[in-house]
């Protein structure tokens, strides 16, 4: 009994320690944004993108530029009115790229405001969730990449309300 005890705790120990490695750092934002966002790990992408009753989704493809130093480069993409109170995001592919930063704004897209902490350094096939949205809202996304190359690549991305 003792024995499997350790060992659970061990690999509870390791779990920690590689999600800790893995998920990327959230932002040192100070603000409160009133939509929250959660980090998907590409078994909790392919396991969300797996359901198949998607309220609105859609795929795309949209230029994938190469961050600034200051975080404040991106490009909008995939525009939406939301019809629940969360949506999931993913770029699945960005030749060139192995991760992408992403934002939530609410607005249409040049005059619109972020919702969400910046999320950064998302690895390519990982999810993004974005959580209290509401409901008849104008949304977007701004996307952008800090490994991507300086002329920045056509990525392919998916969205879904959930």
């Amino acid at each position: 009994m003792k024995t499997r005890k350790k060992v659970l705790s061990l690999i509870l120990t390791l779990c920690t320690l590689i999600s800790m490695f893995a998920m990327p750092a959230m932002a040192a934002d100070t603000e409160e944004f009133p939509v929250k966002v959660h980090v998907m790990t590409c078994a909790e992408t392919a396991a969300r993108f797996a359901v198949s009753t998607h309220s609105l989704s859609g795929n795309g493809t949209a230029f994938l530029p190469k961050n600034n130093s200051t975080g404040t480069n991106g490009n909008p993409c995939a525009p939406f009115t939301a019809d629940t109170t969360s949506v999931a995001f993913v770029i699945t592919n960005a030749p060139g790229a192995t991760s992408y930063n992403v934002q939530l704004y609410a607005g249409t897209p040049g005059s619109g405001y972020r919702v969400a902490t910046y999320t950064p350094k998302i690895p390519i096939n990982n999810g993004a969730s974005f959580y209290a949205l509401t409901v008849g809202q104008n949304y977007y996304f701004m996307i952008s990449s800090d490994d991507v190359g300086a002329s920045g690549c056509t990525a392919t991305y998916s969205y879904y309300t959930f």
